[in-house]
């Protein structure tokens, strides 16, 4: 009923306890034809757009037509079967739903040794709640990320200007692989949580949009939710935009806070000398 822009793009998969599915690709609507029904990363109304043949779709057809018995565990070795273990792009979720039952059944990161269980009834009953998924699957040793190391970036900069930071640091129990930044600019605002690999650290660019003295800190969390300690703050000043800025040998200078600073000193000690020499002239 509801044409919009972005669902052109989209596949969306329903199912109902009943056994009916359908597919629907932006306007292409496709009804199940037979016992079953799968859908992977290949648009089934134009599979020439790309990703077919897909190896995960014929893995699952072929383990649905030679199927026997409708249980879980089958569908768990479908599960385990057509998972991705890639470095970057790795099964996060699986799910099974019985509808009849109204249970779910939740793996993490492809280990379909531990299961999650979610009783529809027991879960409609709590009324409006979430669960941050991850936690369900915490082991009970798991430790905090180790606290990040203090935020690297200018330290001397203008307001208005883009300036981007960087962090690093390392999970003690090494798993899982993604970490998540969450980088505090001291005025008022936040990174929000960013995903990073672990091995490449972190990083995020802030603009002040006010002269002033900031103190930039960053923390970690794992997969899991579980939160380091706030890094060693870094002290950033965003003095007021002038014209003698943007003199080359400034600019320059900028790069390196303390000879910038050295030079402020000299020329504030200079023009007290000057100051003091004019007067005494004068008089």
């Amino acid at each position: 009923k509801y044409n919009l822009e972005f669902m052109e793009n989209i596949q969306y998969f329903f199912a109902d306890r009943t056994g009916n599915s359908v597919i629907i690709e932006g306007d292409e609507i496709i009804y199940r034809d037979g016992d079953f029904q799968v859908v992977t990363n290949f648009l089934q109304s134009n599979p020439e757009h790309g990703w077919y043949p897909c190896w995960r779709y014929d893995t699952a057809v072929s383990m649905l037509e030679n199927m026997t018995e409708l249980s879980v565990n089958y569908f768990k070795d479908i599960c385990n079967a057509t998972h991705q273990e890639y470095y970057m792009y790795p099964t996060q979720y699986s799910n099974i739903y019985d509808l009849n039952e109204g249970i779910i059944y939740l793996y993490h990161f492809y280990n379909y040794e531990n299961v999650v269980e979610l009783d529809l009834n027991e879960e409609f009953e709590q009324g409006s709640h979430s669960y941050y998924l991850p936690s369900l699957f915490e082991p009970s040793n798991n430790q905090p990320p180790n606290t990040p190391s203090r935020p690297n970036g200018r330290t001397l900069g203008k307001v208005g200007t883009e300036y981007t930071y960087k962090s690093s640091t390392t999970d003690p129990d090494n798993i899982p692989e993604e970490l998540y930044y969450w980088f505090d600019w001291g005025d008022g605002t936040n990174s929000d949580w960013i995903k990073h690999q672990q091995t490449v650290g972190g990083k995020s660019s802030h603009t002040w949009t006010e002269q002033g003295n900031y103190e930039i800190k960053v923390k970690t969390r794992d997969i899991y939710g579980k939160e380091s300690d706030w890094s060693d703050p870094l002290s950033v000043t965003m003095p007021r935009n002038r014209a003698i800025m943007n003199i080359p040998f400034l600019n320059f200078l900028e790069q390196y806070p303390i000879l910038y600073q050295l030079l402020q000193r000299f020329l504030r000690i200079s023009n007290s000398i000057w100051l003091m020499f004019f007067s005494v002239a004068f008089f």
